[in-house]
């Protein structure tokens, strides 16, 4: 029985260690899209800039204005991704070491008093 406790805890061990480096991973992640984004729309801001120009230099034509501007909302969605994914890995984390109730007590937001379960009445059938 002890045996199978110490795996159990050991387990319960290798498992926070992983979702750990998974949280810092996708931390990376989320700070490399938000550069990503901001790459973009810096693009996007040039070409702007460039349509709207009197310079006699290159056009830009509607297309490219129209790529820019998907690109850009496109790496917005990414960053959102991947902030998201990263949220759900500290959740995660918090659940698995204890420290979710104590964190959703610490942010001073109201207990949400939903009830256990649906009632348990019968749709009403003609």
């Amino acid at each position: 029985m002890d045996d199978e406790v110490e795996a159990l805890r050991s387990e319960e061990t290798v498992n926070r260690v992983k979702l750990q480096r998974l949280i810092q991973e996708l931390a990376s992640k989320a700070e490399l899209a938000e550069v990503d984004r901001d790459i973009a729309k810096n693009e996007l801001d040039n070409t702007l800039i460039e349509l709207h120009a009197s310079t006699g230099g290159p056009f830009v034509t509607p297309k490219e204005e129209e790529y820019a501007h998907i690109k850009e909302r496109q790496r917005y969605l990414d960053l959102l991704d991947a902030r998201l994914q990263l949220v759900k890995a500290q959740v995660s984390f918090l659940r698995q070491t204890g420290g979710l109730e104590q964190w959703l007590q610490s942010t001073g937001r109201p207990e949400l008093n939903l009830p256990d379960q649906p009632p348990n009445e019968p749709p009403n059938r003609p």
